[in-house]
Parts: C-alpha cells; structure tokens; sequence
C-alpha cells in the first residue's frame, strides 16, 4: 500500500541521475522550506553524493535536506523515536562469537568445524551471513535446499545451524546485529501506531539512489511508500533500447514496476555528447630552457 506519489526515473548516465536529484531537491526546499527531505545513496556512493550536493549552487534549505545511507538513516529515525535499541555488536566482537560457534562440539556442523582454526574464517562466514540478512533469507530457506549436491547442501545446512546460533547469541548479550537494521527499521515503521515522533515523515520526501531491488532495502522502501507523500526511486537503465550493459538496470526497473504498478516512469533524454576537455601542459625542462634564455 503507497499513501503518496512514486516516481521511477531512468537514464543511462549516472551523472544525470543524480543532477534531476538534485535539482528536484533544490525545487522541493524552495516550495516547502518547512519540510525535511532525504536522499538515500549505499553507503559506497554518500560521500561524493554528499559532497556533490553541498557544493552545488542549489543546496538552499540546507538544515531541512540529507544525504544519508540506508543505515545512517536507520540510526537517525531510531534515535528520533527514542528506540534506539541495544547497542550494535562490532565486527571482530561478531567474529570471536562465531569462532566460539564454529568450535562448539555440541552443533552438528558437516563441513564448518574443519576450518575453525583457519585466519580470518570465522569472518568470511560472517560476510555470507550479513548478506543472507540484506537479502532476506532466513534458515528456513537455507535448509530448503537438501536436495542439491552433498558439498552445496552440507555448506547450506552448516550456514542455517551458524545463523541460528550466532542470532542467539547476540541476543543473550543484549547486542544487536548490525546486519538487521533496516529490517528492524521498515517493522517499525510498519507498526499501526506510528511512533509521535516520527510524525513528520507524513510530511517528508524521500530520493533513493543506487537501491538494491530485494531483501531488507526493498522491505523499507515499502514502508517508506505508505508514510511519505513522494518517493523518487532512480535507476540507471535504458528502457528502451535494450542494450546488453544495461541488463541488470531494466531488470530493477521490472521489478520496481511490479512492486508499485502505480509507480509514474520518466526516462530522462540522452545528454548531448560531452566535447573533449584539451589541456595543454607546460614541461618543467621547457619552462627552465625559457627562462635561461
């Protein structure tokens, strides 16, 4: 269910992407200065997102509009509710549990224990978990999978007994998985009561760059369209011309339109071709032999 407007916006340049952004935020400051915006990026894109923004003649309402990460915002709207929760397990504090996990002799691992003692293994592992967690598969599903291989199906039972161990056991400490956020985050925004003080999301608007089409990112986009009165979703894609680079692009943009079938697409006219920049550079041995003259 979506309360307010959806836009899906597609262009094969990035760099134009994130320019419409930009320049629908600038609009949105100068027509509603009293309303907050976010700009949602990965965390691998903020920092220039960010820096692009703020030095951009158009970041007017600067107090009012962010560009956040997914889990920078998470943390912002926990704060904001007054859940901030548990306090996050750290990486190498994951890293010791899932050792002791690994070397535990009363879990029937197939193939796990044999590199316990392995540098660095229990930290692979946990990199597996973290994604199951983004993409939203549980141990259910892992064990889903018996009638694979024996090496395939070993692998995914051991990851099943070592995820359920492993979220028991940040439980008992009172720890939270950082891996969980943004599943923790669309439940509560999710919730029938939405928390007072979360109240001015009903009047915010929300830009998501560079979104992952599944899992937990998905789960709080679809929380975010039924709170928010917008939200602008961009991909780089060609819907059109069907160009093989642009593959995964169309496909994000199909399973957007089936997501939200009322979604309004705009795709954004090819740039004119850009003229080569010609710099001409002066060598040091040139400039010397000059002023030896």
């Amino acid at each position: 269910m979506t309360r307010g407007r959806i836009t899906l916006v597609c262009a094969r340049d990035p760099d134009q992407l994130a320019d419409f952004v930009f320049g629908q935020l600038a609009e949105h400051s100068h027509l509603w200065p009293d309303q907050r915006a976010f700009v949602l990026v990965p965390e691998t894109l903020k920092a220039d997102m960010e820096r692009r923004y703020l030095s951009g003649e158009r970041a007017r309402g600067l107090m009012m509009a962010e560009v956040l990460s997914f889990r920078r915002f998470a943390a912002r709207l926990f704060a904001e509710s007054g859940r901030a929760g548990r306090p996050p397990i750290s990486g190498s504090g994951k890293a010791a549990l899932t050792q002791g996990i690994l070397q535990d002799p009363g879990i029937p691992f197939r193939r796990f224990n044999r590199l316990a003692a392995r540098p660095r293994y229990a930290a692979e592992l946990n990199q597996v978990l973290g994604d199951f967690h983004r993409y939203g598969i549980s141990s259910e599903d892992l064990r889903d999978h018996e009638s694979l291989s024996p090496p395939t199906a070993d692998k995914l039972h051991d990851f099943a007994l070592l995820k359920e161990a492993l979220d028991e056991a940040i439980a008992v400490r009172g720890l939270d998985d950082p891996d969980t956020v943004l599943t923790r985050l669309a439940d509560l925004l999710a919730e029938p009561v939405l928390p007072d003080r979360l109240a001015f999301l009903r009047q915010s608007h929300v830009w998501v760059t560079g979104l992952p089409q599944k899992g937990q990112a998905m789960r709080l986009i679809g929380s975010l369209a039924a709170l928010v009165p917008s939200l602008t979703l961009t991909l780089v894609c060609d819907a059109e011309e069907r160009d093989p680079a642009f593959r995964i692009g169309r496909r994000s943009l199909e399973s957007l339109q089936d997501f939200f079938p009322q979604a309004e697409q705009i795709l954004l006219p090819a740039p004119p071709p850009r003229k080569p920049l010609i710099r001409f550079v002066r060598l040091f041995w040139l400039s010397s032999s000059s002023t030896l003259k």
